[in-house]
């Protein structure tokens, strides 16, 4: 069995260890066009080409109601760009 610890994303070589964990995140705006920016609690990485980030659907859209409860959405999404902390979609 061989283990992956090292992966290539747009390019850039990518450790497992950096894409494990959770972060938060939150909507900053909806425009009326219907983008959304959406701003991580950390910076995230950064890619010319999306691709790879649709191809691993590294994206995951959950709604938190007022009670606390999680819901799982589906949704299709362009992304637009990415810079430090904020991704627009």
């Amino acid at each position: 069995m061989v283990i992956v610890k090292e992966y290539s994303l747009g390019g850039k070589k990518v450790k497992k260890s950096q894409l494990d964990g959770k972060m938060i995140a939150y909507i900053k705006s909806i425009s009326l066009k219907g983008e959304v920016i959406v701003r991580f609690s950390e910076p995230i990485l950064e890619f010319s080409d999306f691709k790879a980030l649709y191809k691993m659907n590294a994206l995951h859209f959950y709604i938190r109601t007022a009670q606390g409860r999680k819901s799982n959405v589906t949704v299709d999404y362009e992304i637009l760009y990415i810079l430090d902390d904020k991704i627009k979609i």
